[in-house]
């Protein structure tokens, strides 16, 4: 990372609402100075305009509602002439994806496959300098067995869900056109993130919040379907150092975030959410006698993968991170001022209305 900088430049981020192309944004505005960073999001159902950390040492961010599939996306690449393109835009909750295939497809494929189009324009007729990423997933290679080897990048794609399909679909189209086209660019698959200001949907700030309400967690099947686990920051550091460094058209794994079955990682919250509680004195916690009163088995979800692993074949550089312990730490404590907020602001509403 220290052969490349951010500072003086542009950045065009796509899906800069959502819960990882944010944190990257967060990053960039933290680490670099005087950089210009153009978000361009749809707006849609897992955008959050306050995921964003305000503009800080100089830095300017540009908000720009656009879909990826639309035809306009060209013209942003001419109008704003970014010397960096990380494509992160995409829907990415399975059990939507089981609801609203098509929807996927045309915010995933569609969306993707018009974004490296533009790129590959641009880089041709405007800046041939410019460097691109694109964000993919683990969920492209399929499933595991519990004592299979762990996904290489040599490794066949095989996805199982129409939101992993619709990954591996824009993925297979964006290599053709390195293969076609060269266009320059690389493409990186992370495992689960996890961290603050991840959409209440999702599995860990869906129980932690759970907790905090005092309800009970609705947990698929039998709870043993593996995953692995890394904090959103450490794969925004491995983005922007494959940003700063790839190959064009290669793919890098990032594999190195904590494998847990889903019984293991809730369990490991409860403990962290009952030793944060003690800290703040929080007496919802106390409901529940022991892990096993937060949870409810349900039918398990359709084609539900069973275990998810990456490793790479490439050597990656150790970049800045924290324990996992205490990232959960944070990521609780996140969610912990987040619910309070909410409950001092529903009881000065209820006090304003009836008292």
């Amino acid at each position: 990372m220290d052969s490349f900088s951010l500072d003086h430049k542009t950045v065009l981020v796509t899906g800069g609402y959502g819960f990882i192309m944010s944190n990257l944004i967060n990053v960039i505005n933290d680490t670099y100075q005087n950089t210009h960073i153009i978000n361009v999001d749809k707006c849609g159902a897992g955008s959050n305009k306050s995921n964003i950390l305000p503009e800080q040492q100089g830095n300017q961010i540009t908000n720009v509602k656009m879909k990826c599939e639309d035809k306009r996306f060209k013209d942003l690449l001419v109008k704003y002439k970014p010397d960096l393109i990380i494509h992160g835009a995409a829907e990415s909750h399975v059990d939507r994806s089981i609801t609203d295939p098509l929807g996927f497809v045309t915010s995933n494929v569609v969306g993707t496959t018009n974004v490296v189009n533009s790129v590959d324009w641009y880089q041709k007729n405007i800046d041939n300098h410019c460097k691109c990423v694109l964000v993919s997933t683990d969920e492209v290679y399929g499933h595991l067995e519990v004592n299979e080897k762990s996904w290489t990048e040599d490794s066949p794609i095989a996805p199982r869900s129409p939101y992993a399909s619709s990954k591996a679909a824009a993925d297979l189209i964006a290599l053709s056109f390195y293969n076609t086209f060269k266009t320059d660019f690389c493409i990186v698959r992370g495992c689960n993130n996890f961290g603050p200001r991840q959409d209440e949907e999702k599995l860990l700030p869906k129980y932690i919040t759970s907790l905090l309400r005092g309800d009970v967690m609705p947990v698929y099947g039998n709870g043993k379907n593996i995953r692995e686990w890394v904090f959103v920051e450490d794969f925004c550091h491995f983005i922007l150092d494959k940003a700063f460094r790839y190959a064009p058209g290669r793919v890098f794994n990032y594999g190195k975030g904590v494998s847990r079955n889903n019984l293991e990682i809730l369990d490991e919250i409860y403990e962290t959410v009952k030793f944060f509680c003690r800290k703040k004195d929080c007496e919802l916690i106390h409901k529940y006698a022991k892990f096993e009163d937060t949870i409810e088995f349900v039918e398990d979800r359709k084609g539900h993968d069973f275990k998810y692993a990456m490793s790479s074949k490439y050597a990656h550089p150790n970049l800045p991170s924290k324990s996992f312990k205490k990232q959960l730490h944070t990521t609780v404590e996140f969610y912990y001022e987040k619910t309070k907020a909410e409950q001092r602001a529903a009881n000065n509403w209820y006090n304003k209305l009836f008292k």
